[in-house]
């Protein structure tokens, strides 16, 4: 069985092509991190600040929803 290369546990692995296997756990820390490092490159989200999501109803908006308020409660 594969296991994560991240955090080396066993359960609920998938593989991707650019970054190899791992949890679901794993997997949405690093597109977390990913996130925020972009917005740290584009000068990142002053406080108070209000941010656009478009919501078509799909998985796109709802992840990017998800981050971004995560993101927002860090500010």
């Amino acid at each position: 069985m594969v296991s994560c290369k991240s955090c080396k546990n066993e359960a609920s692995v998938t593989q991707f092509k650019e970054m190899g296997a791992l949890c679901g756990s794993c997997f949405c820390d690093l597109i977390e991190r990913r996130v925020r490092r972009e917005l740290r490159q584009l000068g990142g989200i002053a406080p108070r600040s209000k941010v656009a999501v478009l919501d078509d109803g799909g998985k796109e908006a709802f992840t990017s929803d998800y981050i971004l308020t995560g993101i927002a409660k860090d500010l």
